[in-house]
């Protein structure tokens, strides 16, 4: 397989958009906040909560040729709209309860969801690859192996990121969200289903889009780790 280094500059273009709209999903109700719209952003599930960064976790995970670039693309946009809800939340009411809508203290869980999802992105070529391997000759089946892998791995990593977080948001609440039991956990990930099924159909629908066809050619097995793009 041709491991030059392919032109990265219409990719980069992309990625900054889904990058800047990833940031402002998280920043739509703080906004509607600023025009006295009543809505708590912490409890309500939004239509607008369709956001890309998992889908981005996961192919800069597949894609980047350097694991630092794969994990701190998508972490960035995330934490770009963590400072503006900083910015938001403190005009309206104070910097002190900005700080406390923006860094929560179970955020480091989220956090670390979405840096599982980039890992799941980094075995996703060996997937494909191994996936492929059952019927190498057959072209279709080719494609076929490729979206199964990508598809695939965005269901496994988006239970894996409710899993976690929701696990994160039970037992760092003392109690007072939900009880420290097995009922009071099960009560927590119940509540959930509905972000999750947001977050699954996001991560679906946008890993349609990044993971192009032509990224078939590119996400493949090798001896080398294939290929990727690089910001440099």
């Amino acid at each position: 397989m041709n491991t030059t280094q392919h032109s990265f500059s219409p990719r980069i273009a992309i990625l900054v958009a889904i990058m800047a709209y990833g940031a402002f999903c998280k920043l739509i109700p703080y906004i509607l906040m600023q025009f006295g719209v009543s809505i708590d952003p912490t409890t309500t599930t939004y239509p607008w909560n369709f956001s890309p960064v998992p889908a981005l976790c996961l192919f800069c995970g597949a894609f980047f040729r350097d694991i630092r670039w794969a994990f701190a693309v998508p972490l960035a946009a995330w934490f770009a709209g963590d400072l503006g809800i900083l910015a938001l939340v403190s005009r309206q009411y104070g910097f002190s309860e900005g700080l406390t809508m923006a860094f929560y203290p179970n955020q480091i869980i989220v956090y670390a969801g979405f840096a599982l999802i980039v890992g799941v992105g980094v075995l996703l070529p060996k997937v494909v690859g191994w996936l492929k391997s059952i019927d190498s000759e057959s072209t279709k089946f080719g494609h076929l192996a490729y979206w199964t892998g990508v598809i695939g791995s965005g269901v496994f990593a988006s239970v894996l990121f409710f899993a976690l977080t929701n696990f994160g948001v039970w037992i760092t609440g003392g109690g007072m969200m939900y009880p420290l039991t097995w009922a009071g956990l099960v009560e927590c990930y119940t509540l959930a289903i509905p972000f999750f099924r947001n977050f699954a159909l996001a991560t679906a629908g946008f890993s349609v889009v990044l993971f192009s066809p032509i990224g078939i050619q590119f996400l493949d097995e090798s001896e080398d780790r294939q290929p990727a793009y690089e910001l440099a």
